[in-house]
């Protein structure tokens, strides 16, 4: 049941992470998700999440993109996302850096 609850939400994360009315609340639940520690047991559902975030993410923002300019140049709403995405990245990384990402199937090589 858990395993399904993990992806239903995913998938409503990344539907809605792409429209940028809704950036930073999916931002702010993939923090609070990716910042669980719940033990090994759920390390494929954590790896999923991960990457599949990742994945969404670089469909809208370039590889080239400077975080420092565009948080310098940014908006107030901007700028909390560019918070909100370094929340969520040292958050997981310090929950799950067990989990072994390179794993995963069919991923784009700047992703990981």
């Amino acid at each position: 049941m858990v395993k399904l609850a993990f992806y239903f939400l995913f998938l409503f994360s990344v539907q809605f992470f792409g429209v940028p009315l809704f950036r930073n609340i999916v931002m702010k639940c993939l923090t609070e998700i990716g910042s669980l520690n719940v033990g090994n047991v759920y390390d494929e559902q954590f790896r999923y999440l991960f990457v599949g975030s990742l994945e969404k993410l670089s469909t809208f923002l370039p590889l080239d993109f400077s975080l420092a300019k565009a948080y310098e140049n940014g908006t107030d709403e901007e700028n909390r996302f560019i918070q909100d995405l370094g929340l969520f990245l040292s958050g997981f990384m310090r929950e799950h850096s067990r989990v072994r990402l390179e794993e995963k199937a069919n991923l784009r090589p700047n992703v990981v």
